[in-house]
């Protein structure tokens, strides 16, 4: 029973040993720790530097573009709830609307843009317009291809560092 006593001790004082060497900035320095003046010069220039962009960085335009397709998304849902929850049968028509408006938005966002995530964003307008057109617009939008076009932006978006849900 004691040497199971001295084994937690003598594991605890070398584990708290272990975290207070790597504790982290202590506030209190003696005075034989100031730091040489060449020190001081490169801490100032590691913090004045510029920071390299890294490779993964994505390009502005497509980090915008997908914030204007999230937008996009969570107005269709929105729209879609607020059509559903108002009481009356939807038509073909209101389902029409909601799809147009879709492609209207996304066209627009995209205008002349040339990456991955503008093609992916025109493909997804494509396939709004597509079912819009459809006599069934509802039957049309459940199309695998209207999915994978959905699920191939909320894949680029992911890429760029935005999450949107298609």
């Amino acid at each position: 029973m004691i040497r199971t006593r001295l084994v937690a001790v003598a594991l605890t004082g070398a584990f708290l040993m272990t975290v207070a060497a790597c504790g982290g900035d202590d506030a209190d320095t003696t005075a034989g720790s100031t730091p040489t003046t060449a020190a001081t010069t490169a801490a100032a220039e590691a913090t004045t530097a510029p920071a390299e962009p890294t490779e993964a960085a994505a390009p502005a335009d497509d980090k915008a573009l997908c914030q204007e397709a999230d937008k996009a998304a969570k107005a269709m849902t929105k729209a879609m709830v607020t059509l559903v929850g108002s009481g009356t049968e939807p038509s073909a028509g209101d389902y029409k609307a909601i799809l147009d408006d879709m492609d209207r938005t996304l066209t627009e966002a995209v205008g002349t843009a040339d990456s991955k995530v503008a093609a992916a964003m025109k493909e997804v307008a494509a396939q709004s317009a597509k079912a819009a057109a459809a006599p069934d617009p509802v039957e049309a939008a459940g199309d695998p291809a209207f999915e994978k076009a959905g699920t191939s932006l909320n894949a680029a978006c992911k890429k760029v560092g935005v999450k949107v849900k298609f």
